[in-house]
């Protein structure tokens, strides 16, 4: 808190009800200026992916990842354990 990165503390039980509350404060504001932040970000964002997916020859490397075999055996493995949380 001495180094302002912290604006309070809250009980560990507390943390979603308090951040919920100060998310709410900050939408309820007139003009929105929390959305319109949050909506730049995401511009910026989306842009440096496009930019970077432009520049790059990424479909190659995402077909020899996706067809090795050892990766396609952990996706297995992944998805037959989310169908057997999924049927419990």
């Amino acid at each position: 808190m001495e180094q302002e990165l912290v604006d309070e503390l809250v009980a560990e039980d507390q943390l979603i009800f308090r951040a919920k509350q100060i998310i709410s404060q900050w939408f309820d504001t007139p003009n929105h200026p929390f959305v319109q932040l949050k909506q730049s970000l995401k511009t910026e964002t989306a842009r440096k992916i496009q930019q970077a997916l432009a520049a790059q020859n990424w479909q190659d490397s995402m077909c020899r990842s996706l067809l090795n075999k050892d990766v396609k055996a952990t996706l297995s493995f992944v998805q037959a354990a989310m169908d057997k949380k999924t049927a419990s």
